[in-house]
């Protein structure tokens, strides 16, 4: 995995918040596919895919995401989807080639 597909991943993250909260199992699959994906190239990337994938579990439960509101609850989701863009533009470049 490269820099290029860590973005195209966090670009298909952001599609997966879709319109609003609620239960959407396929998409939370698929996020947490992506999250476990990106936890593999190092302990920076890995813990914000980890940050990220739990504020997708809440936005996925209707229980839970009542407790912020769409209001507050989708820019947490989008920064800590941003938030792995970021320390993936900071690892070093051994981060990447070292990845399967």
């Amino acid at each position: 995995m490269n820099r290029i597909e860590v973005s195209a991943l966090c670009d298909e993250l952001v599609k997966l918040i879709g319109p609003g909260p609620g239960t959407a199992p396929t998409e939370l699959q698929r996020a947490e596919q992506i999250t476990q994906s990106l936890s593999h190239l190092d302990a920076g990337i890995g813990n914000a895919a980890r940050e990220s994938i739990g504020w997708f579990r809440i936005w996925h439960s209707e229980r839970k995401w009542m407790q912020y509101g769409d209001g507050q609850l989708r820019p947490i989701l989008s920064a800590s989807i941003q938030k792995i863009r970021v320390v993936a533009s900071r690892a070093p470049d051994e981060v990447f080639s070292s990845a399967t």
